[in-house]
């Protein structure tokens, strides 16, 4: 496979991951971390939920995704991706061979 192609592959692949978990956190994680945005109106919400969201006067108190969320989200994207592109390109060299 030539660089080009590999580089590419790496990058493409690495770009759906990052894609995917962010569709899988609004569809699941979200929803099961926060099912009701405005239960924080009146309660604390815990460390967890702290560490990773914001509830800036802006949306009216509801919890938004915080800077270590999109960081965290981004990283976690970017190691799934390349530890498949890690996983695909071992299983290449072992049927070549």
């Amino acid at each position: 496979m030539s660089t080009g192609k590999k580089a590419l592959w790496i990058i493409g692949s690495i770009a759906v991951c990052i894609t995917a978990y962010f569709i899988i956190y609004d569809q699941i994680l979200y929803p099961r971390l926060i099912p009701d945005p405005c239960y924080f109106h009146n309660h604390k919400p815990s460390a967890a939920v702290e560490l990773f969201f914001d509830f800036p006067p802006a949306e009216n108190g509801h919890p938004i995704a915080s800077p270590i969320a999109f960081i965290g989200t981004l990283a976690f994207g970017g190691l799934l991706g390349w530890g498949i592109v890690f996983i695909g390109s071992k299983r290449k060299t072992r049927k070549q061979k």
